[in-house]
């Protein structure tokens, strides 16, 4: 019966995210769990890696990141409180991980130079805002993956995630910092 309560109120969270978001400059539309195993791939993520996904949603691109690096740190950063809720309920049922931590914040005014991972999806506006706090925080090496949507530099190759006929198709676009 908790279980069930639980699952409620995650789904009743997740609609309230996403009305939400929908007036925020970055608003939750979540990668659909069947392309998480190639985001992961994408990523190229080794024991010694600090993925930060900003603008991390429900945590999903982290967890199954986590699932298959146990060894690596994960940060999901996201300015908005439902979003953070969330993922921090799934971190709860998930068992705590000491690897994986969420931080309510503006993305644009976190300190993210210890990352030796990017992974990001949000639109062409915070995209083009971003990429110069990126240059002046990342250090030279670190892979940036973002879903959909590109920084405003030539992307290094593609990954097309789906059938591109079908609308839940994604596109990601990957970049190592020179």
């Amino acid at each position: 019966m908790a279980f069930l309560f639980i699952i409620l109120v995650l789904v009743n969270l997740s609609v309230i995210i996403y009305i939400i978001s929908l007036f925020s400059k970055s608003p939750f539309i979540s990668v659909p769990k069947k392309f998480l195993p190639e985001i992961v791939k994408a990523l190229d993520l080794k024991e010694a890696s600090v993925l930060y996904d900003l603008g991390s949603g429900d945590g999903r691109v982290l967890f199954a990141a986590a699932k298959a690096w146990p060894k690596a740190k994960f940060v999901g950063i996201d300015k908005n409180f439902a979003p953070i809720v969330v993922s921090k309920v799934k971190w709860l049922l998930s068992g705590m991980p000491a690897n994986i931590s969420f931080i309510r914040q503006d993305f644009f005014k976190t300190d993210f130079s210890e990352a030796t991972h990017i992974f990001t999806y949000l639109f062409d506006g915070p995209m083009a805002e971003l990429y110069p706090i990126m240059q002046k925080q990342l250090r030279s090496g670190t892979r940036i993956v973002s879903c959909n949507f590109r920084l405003p530099i030539p992307h290094q190759s593609e990954v097309v995630l789906g059938n591109l006929e079908d609308k839940a198709a994604k596109k990601l676009y990957l970049y190592k910092v020179a």
